[in-house]
Parts: structure tokens; C-alpha cells; sequence
């Protein structure tokens, strides 16, 4: 069966047609960078994997990411790419992801080869998730031993919990 959306009968099976060998193909295989992590910056480093399905050496070949669909940022890649090679590219630019809550981005990289005879590989997708700390840095300016509360919104002195190691009480330092 030709149809991927539906399971095959008892003994059908899929016909997986590999993409036609041409001149020119060049395909995203994976966005490496940014991952999905709790260290993503309001910056962060966009690294596209391309490589060439097609039978001709490629250079000057131009690529670009977006995030969000938002305005696409535009590099060449000029190092020789084989048929059959991988590459990775880190572009100068990096992508902004300025949220300050926990957010999904969706990065989307692409090749813009003129002439690409295959163009079903040329774009891939991304979900990213920038997950930030619920709580703000503490600020222990002010703190007198028996404020924290008020000094740092959120935070709490330690009620009825004395550490093995001296006397459990705050103390400023000041």
C-alpha cells in the first residue's frame, strides 16, 4: 500500500520510495541547536545538520532558520559538500528566545538551494521548550536574621529544622 495514513492488511506491506537521485538535493537533516533545556539563554547558538542527497559537490549554499515564523535570519554555508556528506552549521546570528515563563518555540531551518531538483527535504522543525526557575536569585541585602520573607519575596526561614552542624539560626553577615 501506498497510503501511510492507514495500517496495511494482514500481509500488505509500505512501499518506501527513497527520494530520486539528481544533481542538486540538498536536505535538513537535524536543527542540533538549541536543545530543550533549563540552561537556554535569552540567546542561543541555531546549528543546522544539511547534507547533499545529490550527485553534485555543492558550495555557497544558502541557509536560513526562523523562530516562531518570525524574520527569517539568512547565512551562507561556502565549505564543499560531496554527494552523500553531512555537515554541521552554526549560523553567526543567535536565535532569540526571551521569554522569562516557560515557552515552546517552534525553530524551523531550511536549505534555499537555486535549482534544487528535491525540495520535500529542504525544511524541518523543531519544538523547543525554554523552561526558566520559578524563583527569582536571592538578594540577601537587608536581611537581618529574622526578615527573609519580607527582604525576598517567596522565601521562608527554616521552622523547627536544625541542622546537624550548628545552630540552624540565619545570621547576617554584615
Amino acid at each position: 500500500t501506498n497510503n501511510l495514513s492507514t495500517k496495511p492488511a494482514t500481509g500488505q506491506f509500505y512501499k518506501l520510495t527513497p527520494p530520486p537521485l539528481v544533481g542538486n538535493n540538498l536536505g535538513v537533516l537535524a536543527i542540533s541547536s538549541p536543545t530543550e533545556q533549563c540552561g537556554i539563554g535569552n540567546t542561543s547558538p541555531v546549528t543546522l545538520v544539511v547534507r547533499n542527497f545529490g550527485t553534485n559537490v555543492q558550495t555557497s549554499i544558502p541557509l536560513n532558520y526562523s523562530i516562531n515564523g518570525g524574520f527569517p535570519v539568512s547565512q551562507t554555508f561556502t565549505s564543499n559538500l560531496a554527494q552523500g556528506d553531512t555537515a554541521s552549521f552554526t549560523f553567526t546570528t543567535a536565535g532569540n528566545f526571551p521569554a522569562t515563563t516557560t515557552t515552546p518555540y517552534t525553530v524551523t531551518g531550511w536549505v534555499a538551494l537555486p535549482g534544487d531538483q528535491f525540495t520535500l527535504n529542504d525544511t524541518l522543525n523543531r519544538s523547543v521548550t525554554k523552561y526558566v526557575s520559578p524563583l527569582p536569585p536571592v538578594a540577601f541585602s537587608g536581611f537581618t536574621g529574622a526578615n527573609l520573607n519580607s527582604t525576598t519575596q517567596g522565601w521562608d526561614e527554616a521552622n523547627g529544622i536544625i541542622p546537624v552542624v550548628g545552630s540552624g539560626n540565619w545570621t547576617s553577615n554584615t
